[in-house]
């Protein structure tokens, strides 16, 4: 809710809510992690705050200037995006930066491939695929207004 700036967790099996989560600036994204938590991208407040499955507050990762989507790496590793900045930046399970790739524009999601190479999606609508180095190893342009996509495997 991110007009709201909270996060509401729902019962798979009922679709109730179990529990609701304030005090985000402009929760924007949110990725499940493997024990039934959350990790939020709060755009405004320059942070990934993780939750458990019960929504109580178990980390923050500062440091990430306008997260706006989140992905869990196979490793505990998390991809993030920067919209306005313009960069996707590699954490380690810790949060600490591994790498920090400035592209420009403005970014909206990526993603890691299994084999490696990293898709970004930017606001413009354009997919380009980076392999490991970072060289392009495709740019596809997408229909106009494009810009929130998903990997198949997630659909």
């Amino acid at each position: 809710l991110r007009k709201e700036g909270a996060v509401v967790g729902y019962d798979p099996a009922t679709g109730a809510e179990r529990w609701r989560r304030g005090g985000f600036s402009s929760p924007f994204d949110v990725e499940p992690t493997p024990d039934g938590g959350l990790i939020v991208a709060d755009s405004e407040a320059d942070r990934l705050v993780v939750l458990d499955r019960d929504g109580a507050v178990v980390r923050t990762i500062g440091g990430v200037t306008f997260p706006n989507c989140v992905e869990r790496l196979d490793k505990g590793g998390l991809l993030v995006t920067n919209w306005s900045g313009g960069e996707v930046v590699e954490l380690d399970p810790d949060g600490r930066v591994l790498s920090r790739r400035k592209l420009g524009g403005t970014i909206y999601r990526a993603w890691r491939r299994p084999d490696g190479a990293t898709v970004v999606a930017t606001g413009d609508g354009t997919l380009t695929v980076y392999d490991a180095s970072g060289a392009v190893i495709l740019t596809e342009r997408l229909a106009h207004g494009f810009v929130d996509v998903e990997p198949i495997e997630d659909i």
